[in-house]
């Protein structure tokens, strides 16, 4: 890739299934983990969450400005490139990663309802509604919520993924700044959360006016005071469990036969709470594999 901050392609390999073409993809070994796992783990000051926000913006200025929606944003996709201290985030390299729902966006937008829910744009919970790239910016104003307060602006009270009462909020754009969690967070930051968490996408900002922010601009200028306040609730509570890949991969699964389900067509593939289909490390894979590898490859 030509961007520093989207994961690289190491090597493709053309691949034949039950007389079926199919690619594997060998992408590079991301060792620091995700930035969900450093939320959890560390308290993020606001000079730190710029950094990120800056990071994550150029991966999908990179994206936008060739007309693709990556549709998955969140910190389960945003790789680290090297384990380090968590006083290191200015040193250390954040990715984007996962383009199983990325598309490039037509003249007549997009129409299928790709997302996680924490992470979905009210427009894309509408099935009968167009929308664009707009739903990308919806997605990074709830990772910089998070990143500032440590949980999401949006939540199912009942614990389930998605309700509909948390559907209703989402639509609705309700969602606040808890004096408590946010006191001590700069007007700045929340404003520039207001104007991506903007239900009317013809208001909302675009990728160029965030990387324009005064607060992606210019970090070092930011507080380096931590939040103090720690949610009652851990984020593991609200959003479902992942696991970092050391190893990355993907399939491409659209050439899978009509009736097979991706479980009996490739035996190492685990699903999520929400169906995100992911593999374990691809030389664990090889190593424990008890059956002969179905694929042929063949450098492409």
């Amino acid at each position: 890739t030509q961007c520093t901050n989207v994961v690289k392609i190491l090597d493709v390999f053309e691949n034949q299934y039950r007389n079926k073409p199919c690619f594997l993809l060998i992408m590079e070994c991301m060792a620091g983990g995700e930035l969900f796992e450093q939320i959890q783990k560390t308290k993020i000051t606001e000079r730190d969450a710029a950094t990120i926000m800056r990071q994550i913006g150029t991966a999908v200025q990179f994206l936008h400005n060739r007309n693709i929606a990556h549709r998955d944003l969140k910190p389960e996709n945003l790789l680290y490139e090297k384990k380090s201290s968590e006083s290191a985030y200015q040193d250390n390299k954040l990715k984007l990663i996962d383009f199983g729902f990325a598309k490039e966006v037509s003249t007549k937008g997009l129409q299928t309802p790709c997302f996680t829910p924490y992470y979905a744009a009210p427009e894309v919970l509408n099935e009968s509604e167009r929308y664009n790239m707009s739903c990308d910016m919806w997605s990074i104003g709830v990772i910089m919520y998070v990143l500032l307060c440590g949980y999401p602006p949006f939540y199912s009270a009942t614990g389930v993924a998605i309700s509909p009462g948390m559907k209703q909020r989402i639509r609705q754009g309700e969602y606040t700044f808890p004096d408590d969690d946010w006191k001590n967070v700069t007007q700045t930051a929340k404003d520039l959360i207001r104007s991506m968490l903007t239900v009317d996408v013809n208001k909302r900002i675009d990728i160029d006016v965030f990387m324009r922010s005064p607060w992606i601009a210019l970090p070092s200028n930011l507080r380096r005071k931590k939040r103090r306040h720690t949610p009652p609730t851990p984020l593991r509570a609200y959003l479902p469990p992942y696991k970092a890949a050391t190893t990355l991969l993907a399939f491409n699964l659209y050439t899978i036969p009509t009736g097979n389900s991706p479980q009996r067509s490739f035996p190492r593939i685990h699903q999520d709470l929400l169906f995100h289909i992911r593999l374990l490390p691809f030389n664990s894979t090889l190593l424990t594999q008890t059956q002969p590898s179905p694929f042929h490859l063949t450098r492409t």
